[in-house]
Order: structure tokens, then C-alpha cells, then sequence
């Protein structure tokens, strides 16, 4: 069931200075920016005259980036190599204000570095730099002593594992015994190899190609079930311009819709959902609210060039959230520029207009009281936890058996895609 339990704004606030551990693979991420100026003569392949060279932590560098620009405090446990390019890393993370506390070295592996290649914002290349193997017993009972010291002071937990070699078996059954203990949320971002490591955890986090892979299944319901069977766990499929799915552990799910924008570059937008999900469930927002939170965001920094976070303000610039009076209750609008989401208060014995739209899909969910629902001319009883889809030309009305709210998902609102065929008002019969 979907129930708006605060307002965006107050959630927002309440992501201040909240503390997440995130623990995984540490990397660096290098862009080349250049133009291209001619086809090489020594083989078939454009020549980039290089004007820039920039740096960003990637991998749980990225995830704690995108905490501390939301207003969080972050604790990565991570490794890199003790070479030059750990030290470029180490330098970055302190310009962001995040701690190396937790960070250890190891020479039997390089920093892991991944170099962008670009041009007028194409990206052309990618190289990577990086050995998989798992790290030295030595050095994970360092990272596991770390863990029990640090678990009991932090608000929640990301495990972000690239199958690098950071995290071995002994680590992940180690901080999810710890999450446990202290009742902390933990999130995971894994790999299909190590499915096998997480059960009984807050939540998972593939993305749809990787739900594919750790199933086998290619229905978006069967997915969800298996997953949820395997984890034993809340789970949540990102899939790309087609917005999230959030499968509850205890049955039920929800689509979150998200709408069509210019898209420039999709690096590290997971890591950008996971953080948001991570601070959002450590101030105590509720699963739903949180995972909408995190949509939004994946939305904002997706429109922007290179591996870069959002900032609070950004999210507070997109989040509007004001009440428009109907006759049937109110419209309390959540979110109206990167889609469209609504709460509809609904009165008893009152009803909103029979129409359809041309344009817009939508899905409403039942969040309390007891609805009518007519759609093409069949009524259908909708309690709490229901929901129905609401395709452009569905002929449509709702009606209050009691008071109830219905929470409203959709690409977008424009009132001149809304056709009316009969008006708002009282139920006759109420």
C-alpha cells in the first residue's frame, strides 16, 4: 500500500547531517574532454585533441558524493592500491568533505580507475584499470573490525558491490548480522554473481538487466516474485526511461512512472537512487516515500554532463507541492515538473467528473477509505492497497464510499488533456 506519510519538503530537511555507511568498491572515475581534429593515419579511428582532464570518485565514491550533497554525513569503507592514482582519489574525496577513516590500502591491487574518453559530449571510450580479485584475510578482518566499531553510530547502510573483490562472504554476512543487531536499514547494489551473499535485507536494488540475469525470467511480475523469494527482501528493479518498480516483501507492488526528458549521461545514476534511498530510509521516511524521493533524483542528475551529483536545493527547486480545492475534496500536489504526483482526498458520497485523457497514463493507489472506481462502464470496489492503471482513453470516475485518499501517479498533468462527460458532484444516491 502507498501512503504519503510527510511532505518531500520535510523529508528533505530531515536528511541533514543523517550518517550512512557505505561500504564496497572504491574507484576513480577520469574524463578526457577533447574535440576531435582529424582520422588517424595510422588506422581508421578519429584523433581527440585533449583540452581538459577532469576527476570524480566513482563506485561508492559517487554513492557517498551524492549523500553529502544531499546534507548527509557519509563513512566509506572501502580499498584502493598504494599507487598515484589512489592518491588523485584520496585528494578528490577530501575537496567533497568525505573522510578516508575507513579507507585502506593494498598493494597487491591498483586503485580501480575508469577513463572516459569525450568529445562535444560524446563519449567515445572507455578504458578501465582494475584487477578482480578478493582482498587479503589480513585486511578483512580490518574492514570487519571497523564495521562493528562504526555500525551502532550510523543511521544506515548501503553496500554497493561491483564484484571487485572488496567485498567477500564474511564481510556481507558480518554487516548484515551487525544491520540487524542494531536495527539499522541496509540497502543493496550487487551483481548477479553474488546474489548468494544478501538475504533478509532491507532492500535490493538491480536494474532490470540484472533482475533478468538473477532470475531467468523475463516478465516483470515473475521477476519481482523470484527476487523477492531469493532475497527474502523489499526489492526495487530501476528500469531506465520506464521509471522503478518496487516489489514489497510482503507482497504487493508499485510502478513509479518517470517522465521523458533530454537525457545527456546515465553514468552513476544508480548510485544517485541508492544514496537517495539510503539517507531517506536513515530519517525514518517510509519505503514509498523514499524510493519516489530517490526517482526523483536519479531524474535530475541524469540531465547533467559527467558523473555529478544533486544537491538538496535542486530537489527542493523541483519539489512543488501545493492544494487545489475540487468539489469532491482537494488535489494535494506532490511533485509537477518531472511528473506528475498526486493526493486525492476524496469526500463520501462524492464523485469526480467521468472523463479520459488522450495524453496521459496514470495509476492510482488506494491509501484509505473505500473507492468506486467506473472504467468503461464496469464498477469495481477499491480498497487500501489496490491499484489500477489508467491507460490515455479510459473513461474513468471515482467516487467516495468513504473518505478516502488515492494517491496518483502519471507522465505529467495539463488540464486541456482532460475530457469531460459528466461533471463532478454528490453521489445521487448519497
Amino acid at each position: 500500500m502507498f501512503q504519503m506519510t510527510k511532505g518531500f519538503d520535510q523529508i528533505l530537511d530531515d536528511l541533514k547531517d543523517k550518517k550512512i555507511l557505505v561500504i564496497g568498491d572504491l574507484m576513480l572515475d577520469k574524463f578526457i574532454w577533447g574535440s576531435i581534429s582529424k582520422i588517424s593515419a595510422e588506422s581508421s579511428v578519429p584523433v581527440v585533441r585533449v583540452e581538459n582532464e577532469t576527476y570524480n570518485p566513482g563506485g561508492i565514491g559517487n554513492t557517498a558524493n551524492n549523500i553529502v550533497s544531499l546534507g548527509g554525513d557519509v563513512l566509506i569503507v572501502g580499498v584502493i592500491g598504494e599507487d598515484n592514482i589512489g592518491d588523485i582519489l584520496l585528494d578528490e574525496l577530501k575537496k567533497r568533505n568525505i573522510s578516508d577513516e575507513g579507507i585502506f590500502r593494498d598493494n597487491s591491487r591498483p586503485t580501480i580507475q575508469k577513463i572516459r574518453v569525450m568529445s562535444q559530449s560524446q563519449h567515445l571510450l572507455r578504458v578501465d584499470y582494475e584487477k578482480e580479485h578478493y582482498i587479503k584475510k589480513e585486511l578483512e578482518g580490518k574492514i570487519i573490525n571497523i564495521l562493528i566499531k562504526k555500525v551502532p553510530e550510523i543511521d544506515s547502510i548501503i553496500v554497493s558491490d561491483y564484484i571487485k573483490g572488496t567485498i567477500t562472504e564474511n564481510i556481507a554476512n558480518k554487516i548484515i548480522e551487525l544491520a540487524h543487531k542494531y536495527n539499522k536499514p541496509i540497502l543493496i547494489d550487487t551483481k548477479p554473481k553474488h546474489v548468494r551473499f544478501y538475504k533478509n535485507v532491507t532492500l535490493v536494488k538491480p536494474n532490470l538487466k540484472e533482475a533478468i540475469e538473477m532470475t531467468g525470467e523475463h516478465d516483470l511480475i515473475e521477476i519481482g516474485n523470484k527476487l523477492k523469494e531469493q532475497f527474502n527482501s523489499n526489492i526495487l528493479i530501476t528500469k531506465g526511461k520506464d521509471g522503478m518498480s518496487l516489489f514489497f516483501k510482503d507482497g504487493g507492488h508499485i510502478d513509479i512512472p518517470t517522465k521523458a526528458r533530454e537525457v545527456f549521461d546515465v553514468s552513476g545514476a544508480g548510485d544517485t537512487v541508492i544514496a537517495t534511498l539510503g539517507l531517506a530510509l536513515g530519517a525514518n521516511a517510509s519505503l514509498e516515500d523514499s524510493v519516489n524521493l530517490a526517482n526523483i533524483a536519479a531524474g535530475l542528475v541524469v540531465e547533467k554532463r559527467g558523473i555529478v551529483a544533486v544537491t538538496r536545493e535542486e530537489m527542493k527547486n523541483h519539489l512543488k507541492i501545493h492544494i487545489v480545492p475540487k468539489e469532491w475534496g482537494e488535489e494535494h500536489w506532490l511533485v509537477n515538473d518531472i511528473y506528475c504526483g498526486k493526493r486525492l482526498i476524496l469526500k463520501k458520497g462524492y464523485r469526480c467528473s467521468l472523463h479520459y485523457h488522450k495524453k496521459k497514463d496514470e495509476t492510482f493507489y488506494v491509501a484509505k477509505g473505500k473507492v468506486l472506481l467506473e472504467l468503461h462502464g464496469k464498477k469495481i470496489i477499491m480498497n487500501p492497497g489496490d491499484s489500477q492503471r489508467i491507460k490515455p482513453n479510459d473513461i474513468h470516475r471515482f467516487s467516495g464510499l468513504e473518505n478516502s485518499e488515492i494517491i496518483e501517479f502519471s507522465t505529467h498533468h495539463d488540464e486541456e488533456d482532460t475530457y469531460r462527460k459528466e461533471p463532478s458532484g454528490k453521489i445521487p444516491e448519497f
